[in-house]
């Protein structure tokens, strides 16, 4: 067994060691599986875990998501003190040669490279052959399956390339034909999974009897697809996925996949990381051998847990509606006309509610303009914005200076092994305004992912502002268009800029004073508090674009069953106001038929691969009750009951399904 050369590494003085962990993202169960499992093995070191989601070079994951992988250049070797890389997730855009090399010139430190095997880095694999080889056996040997269709990537990774000619190799041997029409192209994501069978709609379309997936995300897409076609699984085609990410589909089904035994590559990877550091040698390559977990989606008959499925349908929705409402009253800031200087003195409180007890913020002296093909050079100074450790009671004095490549955050946060932080920049669009660490708390990992989004247009909105407000001052003293700037502002602050209507701002503004008026006029109305249904598991599955979508696709519908002497309002995540005047209780039924076939008549017209459905609760205003701030909450302490009861009718359908199925 060949063993690398060690770098031995004494910058650190009076402080912990610290890890890196550069990541693909921290949304998916992939993601926070193996978060999770690093940071225990961290533990067992008193080491500080510093995540690197920085999305994958090159990749095209989004608009703007480049503005993640941007940030390379911040990884150096005066900042952590080893780095382990997620590289089977890396490699779909750039060779792994490139890749390495890359890796190589962010500093002399430990690199530890976990799934694909890098030149001239210690690398932890999986036998991919073995494993995948042992799924398809099984369909064939137990299931006398003979079509076998193929759900791959389209890169030429060297992890795909092994598992498709493992498909080939394991086909041949049991004289099994292999079909090039039979391969269908993905790229590793549900909605790619669920997208690439779009032309069978029915059983009789159907031209295999199994799909072999390289990974359980698209497996999960395809399950999907097919269940909304009358095409069932595994009685019509049995599915595997690879990876074992332990995600359910819709009717909870479990899938037969390989398990690569994560928890034992991470604690390696770490134990490797410690040893270099320490100026030992570790093995070049070390390869962990796979196991095959057999489920439902292949045909045998493992039937799922039915108290993780009510803890799915009951206890996790009610648990997730404190961490949305966390998002959605930060959203608010959105809303809200505030400084950078008001955002500053807000912020920890709100950082607190998400449970992150440590927290650094750091902004560059102006703004970054990138796009995709421009180079990032990290300035030679930041500036603290925010930053403090809540459990030693430490705060960072704000404006203080930071040289990045030398020193990513302040010395005296993140350096005890008590937390796991998350790296993040702050951007929005093509500009770039700094970066955060945040700790991991016992919030679920997707809403930190949407902590970041929703922190960097807070932050965008705020230094908009706050130049808007240096420049109206100016405009002021030189008595310049003053009335039309006045206006410009006004117009902005009472309007949702995805939506166009109006947001929590222009709601109140607005609406107070035709509910007053109404009232006055002995007229009576509804206040409607609504949100989406499933939005959360819209995002986790299509991602965020798609997501905003289904929000636009709500306002929509309600545009269409309301008046437009209603008002409709956004305040802030999936969830919307409408006033609607001339309406009383006995009306709320009506209007809830109404939505429910509007959201009916799109789902049927609608291309997209999720389902509208929107929650209401209401409450009537009259002369007794007419203060719109206390109407509201009645209205949202309604939707809430609408929504507890949505779940745990939800939840009897499913288990009622679930006793006939058995």
């Amino acid at each position: 067994m060949a063993l690398n050369s060690p770098k031995t590494n004494n910058k650190r003085t009076n402080s912990c060691l610290k890890i890196g962990l550069l990541i693909h993202n921290i949304e998916s169960t992939f993601s926070d599986s193996i978060i999770t499992f690093t940071a225990k093995a961290c533990a067992q070191y008193s080491a500080e875990l510093i995540v690197f989601p920085l999305r994958e070079i090159k990749g095209n994951f989004g608009v703007f998501t480049y503005q993640f992988w941007k940030l390379y250049p911040l990884i150096t070797d005066k900042n952590i003190d080893a780095l382990i890389v997620i590289s089977n997730t890396q490699c779909h855009f750039i060779s792994p040669e490139n890749f390495a090399k890359k890796l190589k010139a962010l500093g002399n430190f430990p690199i530890i490279s976990i799934g694909l095997q890098l030149p001239n880095i210690p690398s932890i694999v999986t036998d991919n052959r073995s494993g995948f080889s042992e799924i398809i056996s099984h369909l064939i040997e137990k299931h006398n399956c003979r079509r076998i269709a193929l759900l791959t990537g389209k890169d030429a990774s060297p992890e795909t390339i092994d598992r498709i000619q493992s498909f080939k190799d394991t086909l041949a041997k049991h004289n099994v034909p292999f079909y090039e029409d039979l391969v269908f192209y993905g790229n590793f994501s549900y909605l790619s999974g669920y997208q690439c069978f779009s032309n069978y709609t029915s059983k009789e379309d159907l031209d295999f009897d199994a799909v072999v997936s390289l990974n359980d995300d698209m497996a999960q897409g395809s399950i999907a697809y097919f269940s909304t076609h009358g095409i069932n699984v595994p009685e019509d085609v049995a599915i595997t996925g690879y990876d074992d990410i332990a995600i359910e589909t819709n009717n909870f089904m479990g899938i037969s996949t390989v398990n690569q035994r994560l928890l034992t590559q991470l604690k390696l990877a770490v134990d490797y990381a410690v040893q270099q550091e320490e100026g030992k040698i570790v093995p070049m390559i070390t390869r962990v051998r796979t196991i095959l977990h057999i489920r439902h989606s292949c045909g045998c008959n493992n039937t799922p847990d039915m108290s993780s499925v009510r803890h799915k349908l009951i206890i996790e929705p009610l648990d997730l509606r404190y961490q949305i409402n966390c998002l959605r009253y930060f959203e608010d800031g959105l809303n809200a006309e505030i400084t950078l200087y008001q955002l500053q003195k807000k912020l920890k409180d709100t950082l607190l509610r998400f449970d992150i007890k440590e927290f650094c913020a750091c902004i560059y002296p102006s703004p970054i303009y990138l796009d995709e093909n421009t180079d990032f050079i990290p300035p030679e100074e930041v500036e603290i914005f925010l930053g403090f450790n809540e459990t030693k009671n430490i705060e960072i004095k704000p404006n203080r200076k930071l040289n990045p490549k030398k020193n990513l955050w302040p010395n005296e946060l993140f350096n005890d092994g008590k937390h796991t932080a998350i790296f993040m920049p702050i951007y929005h669009e093509h500009l770039q305004f700094g970066y955060c660490l945040a700790s991991k708390g016992s919030f679920y990992s997707i809403i930190y992912e949407m902590f970041q989004s929703t922190f960097s247009r807070i932050f965008a909105s705020a230094y908009a502002f706050t130049r808007r407000e240096e420049k109206l001052k100016r405009l002021m003293k030189q008595n310049k268009n003053l009335a039309e700037q006045n206006l410009t502002l006004n117009i902005i602050s009472l309007t949702d800029e995805m939506t166009g209507i109006l947001n929590r701002r222009g709601l109140i503004n607005y609406a107070f004073p035709k509910i007053q008026n109404a009232v006055q006029n002995k007229r009576t109305g509804l206040v409607i508090y609504g949100d989406m249904d499933g939005l959360k598991k819209i995002n986790d599955t299509y991602g965020h674009d798609i997501g905003d979508e289904a929000i636009r696709a709500g306002i929509e519908v309600l545009q269409k069953i309301f008046r437009e002497t209603d008002i409709i309002a956004r305040m802030g995540g999936d969830e919307f106001v409408v006033v609607a005047f001339d309406m009383k209780k006995s009306n709320i039924r009506s209007i809830r038929a109404r939505l429910n076939r509007a959201c009916l008549k799109w789902n049927e017209q609608s291309n997209f691969p999720f389902k509208l459905s929107i929650s209401i609760g209401a409450c009537e205003f009259n002369e007794k009750n007419k203060d719109l701030e206390s109407l509201l909450v009645k209205a949202d302490e309604n939707l809430y009951k609408a929504k507890r009861r949505y779940y745990m009718q939800l939840a009897k359908s499913r288990t009622t399904d679930e006793s006939n199925f058995n």
